[in-house]
């Protein structure tokens, strides 16, 4: 998810406070880490893990996230170096870090990384594949940091479910039918990859439908985004009164 606004209402909720049932997956998986993270399961299939700033987030999964939506290096195998001299091509400087708050990546991804396909991997990149070696069937990876937005945990939830869930992501496409995604599309091609543009469109219009619409046009999206906030709330169990749409 892009960082859209790193300036947080001081009130904001904890993310932990939607879900307060939540538990660990494993005191293994947290004691292997040595408390540079937890990991929690937030749904069937969807694992939440949280860093301590965006920074080492970052620094985790961008290999993994971009290998999987990368408007380049989708399916391309790649070094750190090549990502990070294509990414200061394209945007002028290697901001990545400060750029790109929350993460959502599916289980195939580390498939070319178990095979040691990627090269060079970093400590935190072996972290993450010794936390899911041994997690079985086809389950989805969402990442934050601590202290962020409650969107960002929204917003990565939305893609859990849309992967895991067949039929959430049925109502999703029924619901935004007939919306015209042209000009979202021309300003996602910046960051993600076109196999990607459904999936994105409909997490940002949850939750920061700002990032793809002008204050006009928020009027007329508003039916589509109320149904999308319904159908994400009953998939998810947080209360629609608690999206930000």
């Amino acid at each position: 998810m892009k960082n859209i606004d790193l300036k947080v209402p001081a009130d904001r909720q904890s993310l932990q406070a939607f879900r307060p049932d939540l538990a660990l997956i494993s005191p293994r998986s947290i004691a292997h880490i040595k408390g540079e993270c937890t990991v929690r399961q937030l749904l069937p299939g969807i694992f939440h893990l949280v860093m301590a700033n965006q920074r080492e987030l970052a620094q985790m999964f961008l290999r993994f996230q971009e290998y999987s939506e990368s408007p380049f290096f989708r399916g391309r195998i790649f070094t750190l170096g090549e990502y990070k001299a294509w990414y200061t091509r394209v945007q002028g400087q290697f901001s990545y870090y400060e750029d790109w708050a929350g993460f959502n990546i599916p289980s195939r991804v580390f498939a070319p990384f178990y095979r040691k396909e990627f090269k060079y991997q970093t400590r935190r990149e072996k972290m993450m594949l010794d936390l899911f070696q041994g997690v079985e069937g086809r389950f989805y990876v969402i990442g934050t940091y601590e202290g962020d937005r409650p969107e960002t945990l929204k917003h990565e939830l939305a893609h859990g479910l849309f992967f895991t869930s067949d039929a959430y992501r049925d109502e999703v496409r029924r619901a935004m039918f007939g919306v015209p995604t042209t000009k979202f599309s021309r300003k996602l091609a910046v960051g993600y990859h076109p196999a990607v543009f459904e999936d994105e469109i409909h997490a940002y219009l949850l939750t920061d439908a700002s990032y793809l619409l002008h204050k006009r046009e928020l009027e007329t999206t508003l039916p589509v985004m109320t149904k999308l906030a319904e159908i994400f709330a009953r998939y998810s169990g947080i209360k629609p009164s608690n999206l930000v749409l």
